[in-house]
């Protein structure tokens, strides 16, 4: 009977031993994903300001390129304008899809969807 409780307080002590290992890397788990939360927060920033950026580029596009009267166009400039107006849907469609992500990655973490400078 000696031997049976002597060898019940051995497997305690090894799993006290196992326990506080478990635990260590616990915490070593946690802090490796505060640190990743954390560096998903500063490339949201980033993109953020990048994504802000590329819109004021893309405004300032539309002004450049914007149809005229088209009582005062040529055909030749119809034609160029036209083409234009296809280069900046398409760019404007992967703006807008980088603002769905921007408002997924901001919804995930908790945060408000930034106010965008040239979106309405």
């Amino acid at each position: 009977m000696i031997k049976q409780i002597t060898g019940q307080a051995m497997r305690l002590g090894n799993i006290e031993g196992q326990w506080r290992e478990f635990d260590a890397r616990l915490g070593a788990f946690q802090d490796k994903i505060d640190e990743q939360k954390d560096r998903l927060k500063k490339e949201l920033n980033t993109k953020i300001t990048t994504l802000n950026t590329d819109l004021e580029k893309m405004f300032d596009k539309w002004q450049e390129k914007k149809p005229k009267e088209r009582n005062d166009m040529t055909l030749e400039e119809a034609l160029e304008t036209a083409e234009g107006m296809r280069g900046l849907k398409e760019n404007w469609a992967v703006l807008e899809d980088r603002m769905q992500k921007m408002q997924r990655d901001c919804k995930n973490f908790g945060r408000e969807m930034p106010k965008l400078t040239y979106y309405d």
